[in-house]
């Protein structure tokens, strides 16, 4: 586990993207919804006083279901209108984004030889990205090519710039504003933050991160 005070590496990368985890905890990964993830995963560790319908242990909630969240409860809404994804991909990164209503960007991989495909969505048919939503690597990305791609995608920091002077001042002060999770690194949502500080150009500001050792 990383510190979040330190810097990360940004070189790091897998050497696949294959989980190792057990299997209930890969069915709370593969949730689309941020809400019914953390549902799950206090389901399946016995701390809900109740239990779960079965549509809503699979990846996607039934239609209906999602529809309903969105008008009465939009808040958990958040993720559950991603994209479905294509048979071999599997969710390799997401950002969650702290607005009214919550937004949830993902990024899905799936190998096709020789290399990987990967592909940025949102939950609005792509209405939120650029025009570089897709990619296809030799290897898995490092940390510093899955946020370049994400950001590059997704901009994220045209978001935060009108921000710079006021309550964002340091890496630290993100995180009430987004956070990026990923199933396979603990340390990609610091390494989500470095890089944003890195584009904004903070690098004489408290709090920047400077280069890991």
């Amino acid at each position: 586990m990383y510190e979040m005070h330190k810097p990360v590496d940004l070189f790091w990368r897998l050497d696949d993207y294959s989980f190792t985890v057990n299997a209930n905890l890969q069915r709370v990964y593969d949730v689309k919804g941020e809400a019914r993830r953390d549902l799950l995963l206090r389901y399946f560790n016995g701390q809900l006083p109740f239990g779960l319908p079965e549509d809503w242990l699979g990846p996607s909630l039934p239609r209906a279901d999602r529809e309903f969240l969105q008008l009465a409860y939009h808040h958990f809404a958040a993720g559950e209108f991603l994209p479905d994804r294509r048979p071999g991909e599997v969710e390799i990164a997401r950002i969650v984004l702290e607005t009214r209503p919550r937004q949830v960007v993902a990024v899905y991989a799936r190998h096709e030889a020789p290399g990987w495909q990967v592909r940025l969505v949102d939950e609005n048919g792509g209405q939120s990205l650029g025009a570089m939503t897709t990619l296809l690597a030799w290897r898995p990305l490092s940390r510093q090519d899955l946020v370049d791609f994400i950001l590059d995608g997704f901009d994220l920091v045209s978001m935060l710039q009108h921000k710079v002077t006021g309550e964002v001042r340091t890496v630290e002060d993100m995180h009430p504003l987004f956070k990026g999770f990923s199933p396979f690194d603990w340390g990609f949502d610091r390494a989500l933050k470095q890089v944003i500080a890195e584009r904004l150009k903070w690098s004489d500001w408290p709090g920047y991160p400077k280069a890991a050792e």
